[in-house]
């Protein structure tokens, strides 16, 4: 699934030396005549891999960093948002409790995704606990 072109993402992994703009633009390129995500042609394309990549997201957007294969997810967590919202915004709730929502990213980024999970968390008075998780 094609995802929004996450801006800051690769203008700091340009900065960091971690890519080139070359890159970036062939990336770009690539993501949007095929309709793939650009996280994930970054670690297809070797560049990074999908850890490296997901811890620098983590500090990058100042989020904790979740490993959803280390972590017993919640099952009562999947039930706060559907399955087509968590497809569409490419997030996974992972866990619940005490009022709290857990819920993992992949484009800590996308402002649609966000505010659709601000929405619901309002809608059922849950406060939102943001994790970036890797693909």
């Amino acid at each position: 699934m094609a995802g929004r072109i996450p801006q800051i993402l690769l203008s700091e992994l340009v900065r960091e030396n971690r890519i080139s703009q070359a890159d970036v633009n062939t990336l770009i390129a690539d993501a949007e005549k095929d309709a793939k995500d650009i996280g994930a042609l970054i670690v297809e394309r070797g560049i990074l891999k999908d850890k490296e990549l997901a811890q620098f997201k983590a500090t990058l957007y100042h989020l904790p960093l979740a490993d959803l294969q280390e972590i017993d997810s919640d099952p009562a967590a999947f039930k706060e948002i559907s399955e087509d919202v968590a497809g569409f915004y490419r997030v996974i709730p992972f866990g619940i409790g005490d009022g709290v929502l857990k819920v993992g990213l992949l484009d800590p980024e996308d402002i649609n995704a966000l505010e659709a999970l601000k929405f619901i968390a309002a809608d059922k008075n849950l406060k939102l606990d943001k994790y970036v998780v890797s693909y």
